[in-house]
């Protein structure tokens, strides 16, 4: 990490992961949204146009399209 002299930040800070996941499930709850875990990204499609298609896999195998 010292070669980050001629970056904006060049300090570094170390925090264990739980406290960044509390950090930003808390932000993320004031924007007004959610983690949902359990879920994973199955598919991406593009729609050739200024959005894709995600497919959602929840953990009783049920898909979600968003």
């Amino acid at each position: 990490m010292n070669r980050l002299r001629d970056t904006p930040c060049p300090d570094t800070v170390a925090i264990a992961q739980s406290e960044a996941e509390r950090i930003i499930d808390g932000r993320l709850a004031e924007l007004g949204g959610k983690i949902e875990r359990g879920v994973r990204l199955a598919e991406i499609r593009d729609t050739r146009g200024p959005r894709v298609t995600a497919v959602l896999e929840g953990p009783s195998a049920e898909l979600e399209t968003a």
